[in-house]
């Protein structure tokens, strides 16, 4: 999510728009039946999880880097802040996920060491702080108290989870 404000005029149809320079990472998260043992643990967690609790997630489908012989690195200067981050990196892809501390950021481009990254810096890291770029993961909580855990009893008893996280900020 990002946030940009529109307004449009009623006369000349001009639209202005307002990028306040803030974003947020959204997910909904949705897990096809499994069976009952697989799906205890994450009952459970959703069982406790709620808009006040905060907990660690990570996008299960991208765990490493797309090159094989990307480095992490570390964070290149202090008092950094916005969509881009100067780094000794090497060899990441737009679509990598980094990880700085507790936060979890997407990559948007790439030139040598200086990353574009999706969302904003939160807090600036100091000179030196390790970028994590094999099994990233932030700081999320869920958007609303509610979450739907569904059971098939057709073939056994299997179980559907869908909920909705937002970054923790």
């Amino acid at each position: 999510m990002d946030v940009v404000g529109s307004a449009q005029s009623p006369f000349s149809l001009q639209r202005q728009i307002q990028v306040w320079g803030a974003a947020q990472i959204r997910a909904s998260i949705s897990y096809p039946l499994m069976p009952t043992k697989q799906a205890a643990p994450w009952r459970a967690f959703l069982a406790l999880a709620n808009m006040g609790s905060v907990f660690s997630i990570g996008d299960p489908l991208n765990q490493s880097p797309q090159h094989v012989g990307a480095t992490g690195g570390t964070v290149s200067g202090s008092g950094q802040t916005g969509f881009f981050l100067s780094t000794s990196s090497s060899n990441l892809t737009p679509g990598d996920w980094i990880q700085i501390g507790l936060r979890l950021y997407l990559v948007t481009s790439v030139a040598g060491g200086y990353l574009g990254i999706w969302p904003q810096i939160r807090e600036s890291p100091a000179s030196g702080s390790s970028l994590i770029i094999t099994n990233t993961t932030g700081l999320f909580r869920l958007m609303k108290n509610q979450r739907k855990i569904g059971v098939s009893v057709e073939n056994g008893r299997n179980w559907a989870l869908d909920f909705e996280i937002e970054e923790a900020i």
